[in-house]
């Protein structure tokens, strides 16, 4: 949902096709550059503790752009910048999700737990979309903006 708000964000200050571009591949080379090192990090260390870690530090982002919306201050730098920290961010928490899944199951679940996380992260991606565009249309930037945090 991050993504999409941050998108719909630098679209909607710059009526600017190229910097809508730009914001996803602020997010998305991050993760394509440093997932070798996420998944390093959930190999040495815990990958709860890693998880929480990166969930804290996304809500702390979200935080961020929220209340440089809701302040009128926001400029497209910020949200490229706070585009690419996210994108850090998911690098480390992807991989270390991932195997906390496989670390907290037995092998005789291990395909039903993977199924039933894929299923639970696509389920959330259309709810999560759905929220989003309402509260883009019913609110503004702003609030849709606190509703990720």
């Amino acid at each position: 949902m991050q993504n999409a708000a941050q998108s719909w964000l630098v679209y909607r200050l710059t009526h600017n096709e190229l910097l809508l571009g730009t914001a996803w591949f602020c997010s998305q080379i991050a993760v394509f550059a440093l997932g070798p090192l996420g998944g390093l990090a959930a190999d040495r260390f815990s990958r709860r503790n890693v998880v929480i870690l990166t969930q804290i530090l996304s809500m702390i982002q979200a935080f961020a752009i929220a209340a440089l919306t809701l302040t009128g201050r926001v400029q497209v730098w910020h949200v490229l910048t706070l585009a690419g920290l996210l994108g850090v961010i998911n690098a480390f928490d992807m991989p270390a999700r991932q195997a906390l899944v496989i670390e907290m199951t037995s092998r005789e679940d291990l395909l039903n737990a993977i199924s039933l996380n894929s299923a639970v992260f696509n389920a959330a991606r259309i709810v999560v979309r759905a929220w989003r565009d309402c509260c883009c249309r019913c609110w503004a930037k702003g609030p849709a903006s606190w509703s990720t945090a």
